[in-house]
């Protein structure tokens, strides 16, 4: 099988597929570092 034989939207599920995976884990890691850096003082609002 050649990639001439491969149908184009097989191609574009999968790359969709493999960069909605990584889009998930970098939400994922922005998340978890936002709510690792919560300041205690109430941030830019103030107490």
């Amino acid at each position: 099988m050649t990639l001439s034989d491969l149908p184009l939207s097989k191609i574009f599920w999968n790359i969709f597929a493999i960069e909605a995976v990584l889009i998930g884990v970098l939400l994922f890691k922005a998340v978890q570092s936002f709510s690792d850096s919560k300041p205690t003082d109430g941030g830019m609002m103030g107490p």
